[in-house]
């Protein structure tokens, strides 16, 4: 799952990634943080 995550984030850009696995990424866990 991780792999197909990271191929999306270099096709899309990892704000792209956010949607689909928003706890997976580094601006996710910011997010979750402030929450």
């Amino acid at each position: 799952m991780k792999g197909i995550v990271l191929n999306i984030a270099k096709k899309e850009g990892y704000q792209s990634v956010k949607l689909y696995n928003p706890n997976d990424t580094p601006m996710g866990k910011q997010d979750k943080k402030k929450d």
